[in-house]
């Protein structure tokens, strides 16, 4: 979708880009793929679970733990 938006901001509009497709290849690869209700330990103190957001089209929101003591 960056590489659809940049296209038509940039190519078709005439822009000033923002970002180039070798920042969007970049960016992706850090990208993790997380399953619906799939538990993701960030680090001791945090985790986050990703929900289906039924309110919206294929979209879905991401709930955060963090344990302090």
């Amino acid at each position: 979708m960056l590489e659809d938006y940049r296209k038509v901001m940039v190519d078709r509009r005439g822009e000033e880009e923002q970002f180039t497709s070798e920042h969007i290849a970049e960016c992706m690869k850090k990208v993790i793929a997380v399953d619906l209700k799939q538990t993701v330990q960030v680090d001791e103190d945090l985790q986050i679970r990703a929900y289906y957001a039924g309110h919206v089209r294929l979209m879905s929101f991401i709930s955060e733990f963090v344990f302090r003591l």
